[in-house]
């Protein structure tokens, strides 16, 4: 991964998409969140996706082999089942800073194609994640503090409510740029499973 004179860096990422209904069925969800006054940075409907590993400034070289790896992986997998609902808090009930949209359905299939993923990149020399794999859809970053029970509340509103099935049948790579409006994301290259 050594950077040639003048070779572009780009700000990748490896997930799933959602389809339009899964994205409306969260935008509602964020319309419910809004009203409740919680103060927040809301994820751009458009930009809603499960990540399955973050790879951070990428020289353009390092694309092909990225993609290698994507297919790598997706040979091994099949298309799946999952769906988007409840919500919950990152880091904690105490300090929440993040809402998040959790995964129901075929959950382990996700893992098993996130730990090959995770594997098949480090074995081309990428950076391994320290974090365990946790699947959600950021839906948005709390701005300040927040009056803990009014989360709570909002995670308890919202414990049953579960989007119909989507099927994934790929796995995309995303270019992320980070502007003042908020992050803007392009997909690259979709490898289908």
């Amino acid at each position: 991964m050594k950077q040639t004179n003048k070779e572009k860096i780009i700000r990748t990422f490896v997930a799933i998409s959602l389809p339009g209904e899964i994205i409306s069925f969260l935008k509602n969800i964020q319309d419910e969140i809004k009203r409740k006054g919680i103060n927040a940075s809301f994820a751009r409907p458009e930009t809603m996706h499960i990540t399955l590993k973050f790879i951070g400034n990428t020289l353009q070289h390092d694309i092909e082999t990225i993609v290698e790896m994507m297919r790598k992986t997706a040979k091994s997998h099949k298309p799946f089942l999952l769906s988007a609902g409840e919500i919950g808090i990152f880091p904690s009930k105490k300090k929440p800073r993040i809402i998040w949209a959790g995964i129901k359905g075929n959950v382990n299939r996700l893992e098993n194609i996130q730990c090959d993923l995770e594997t098949n990149f480090d074995l081309a020399g990428f950076k391994k994640e320290k974090k365990n794999f946790s699947p959600h859809i950021t839906l948005a970053r709390l701005r300040k503090l927040q009056n803990r029970f009014t989360v709570i509340q909002l995670i308890d509103d919202f414990k049953d409510n579960v989007s119909k099935p989507f099927k994934c049948t790929s796995i995309d790579l995303f270019q992320s740029e980070l502007k003042p409006s908020g992050a803007s994301h392009t997909k690259l290259f979709s490898v289908y499973l």
